[in-house]
């Protein structure tokens, strides 16, 4: 599994604060049932083992989605950020 990766905490924003928060809780209940499944895995069926392995892989497909629109975001709000202190940048007192 991919670890996030921190930032520095001058650069967290609290909207972002509360993110990450949220993130690590869902990280940790992640591991969490992993390790359960893997603990069961000799249990179940072929066809659970099946489903389960597609509903992995839809989950996995969405959040890599979501990480790219995250990452869109943050270089449009760069982008702009930079645009704006140009133009101020521009201007005469």
């Amino acid at each position: 599994m991919t670890d996030i990766q921190p930032l520095e905490k001058d650069d967290v924003t609290p909207d972002e604060a509360a993110d990450r928060s949220r993130l690590r809780g869902y990280d940790k209940r992640l591991e969490e049932w992993l390790a359960s499944l893997k603990d069961e895995a000799g249990q179940r069926s072929p066809e659970v083992l099946s489903a389960l392995a597609t509903k992995a892989k839809d989950v996995a497909e969405y959040l890599e989605k979501m990480a790219d629109q995250a990452r869109s975001k943050r270089a449009s709000d760069v982008a702009g950020t930079n645009l704006e202190e140009t133009t101020r940048g521009d201007e005469k007192p």
